[in-house]
């Protein structure tokens, strides 16, 4: 297993809505987890099982019947046996292995709005956070099963890694639920990536109103090429891509919205992961998350940027 990336670089606690509650933080509700996902896996609707006994705790308990009810015919693309026999088994195995992939005393940050914003005007300032590809996959796991709950100091409009519920409750979607199915079914098959240049990185970018942290007149430095196109964006093989988007990270991609930023969410789940660190943005901060060297980055700025 690939070594852990250090998380946070800057994590100040008045930086923070407050900590990611992972399962295994606590001893008793790990032995319960892990009790749900050892039961029976030998057909689709034990997955629907999973699902619904992990809501038994939500304020709203739901029933899944996803699995149970999936008809095959209107997802040609997808196979779910196929799925059973290689990504549900993946899945399991890393939501497993959470307390190794977050060993106790892990910070897994949730950002304020504007902590990205240095004490002082004209100056950029960052928040950033690093994982594994390991880890991302561990969390989409967790948020999948809904065994990942909303920290109880956290606001619900301020928490939406909610992957769950694309599978269950009113914004059930069937297309975006066998594509975000898809990244595991691909992990299987290929394996996760756990090199030295498998890191997925986050950073949120912002400064305070009034001096702009750059100046334009007098600075002879060239403009980065910059070429627009028409298209889907994740059908595009630039290195770079910038997207003026939904002032929630992520946009509706649990709600089964399928417009630009969705669409790239679902394609490039990892990129979801972002979304419980960085919920909400305001002029001018800008989550930027991008894979390590040759991997493609991500610039998602907010619609109240000025777009």
């Amino acid at each position: 297993m690939a070594e852990l990336a250090a998380l946070a670089e800057r994590s100040d606690s008045a930086d923070l809505i407050g900590e990611l509650v992972l399962p295994s933080d606590s001893p008793d509700a790990w032995v319960i987890v892990q009790e749900t996902l050892c039961g029976p896996m030998e057909c689709p609707a034990d997955l629907d099982t999973m699902l619904t006994k992990f809501s038994e705790t939500d304020p709203e308990p739901k029933v899944c019947s996803f699995f149970s009810d999936f008809d095959q015919t209107t997802s040609a693309a997808f196979d779910l046996a196929a799925f059973m026999q290689t990504g549900a088994p993946l899945m399991l195995e890393v939501a497993l292995q959470m307390p190794e992939l977050f060993p106790s005393g892990t910070t897994v940050p949730i950002f304020k709005m504007r902590s990205s914003w240095p004490g002082e005007a004209g100056t950029l300032g960052k928040q950033s956070y690093a994982l594994t590809r390991r880890q991302c996959a561990c969390l989409l796991a967790h948020s999948f099963f809904g065994s990942l709950k909303r920290p109880p100091d956290v606001e619900p409009n301020d928490f939406r890694f909610t992957v769950r519920d694309l599978f269950v409750g009113t914004a059930v979607s069937p297309n975006s639920a066998v594509t975000f199915l898809n990244y595991f079914g691909s992990l299987a098959r290929h394996g996760i990536p756990e090199g030295p240049d498998d890191i997925v990185t986050f950073e949120r970018l912002g400064f305070k109103k009034g001096p702009l942290p750059w100046q334009w007149e007098g600075n002879e430095k060239p403009l980065c090429k910059v070429e627009i196109v028409d298209g889907n964006i994740d059908d595009c093989a630039a290195d770079v891509h910038a997207e003026f988007a939904n002032a929630f990270v992520g946009g509706g991609v649990m709600t089964g919205d399928a417009a630009m930023e969705e669409t790239l969410f679902l394609v490039k789940p990892e990129l979801m992961v972002a979304m419980y660190a960085t919920p909400s943005l305001q002029l001018p901060p800008l989550p930027f998350a991008h894979y390590h060297r040759s991997k493609p980055s991500l610039i998602t700025i907010a619609e109240c940027f000025g777009c």
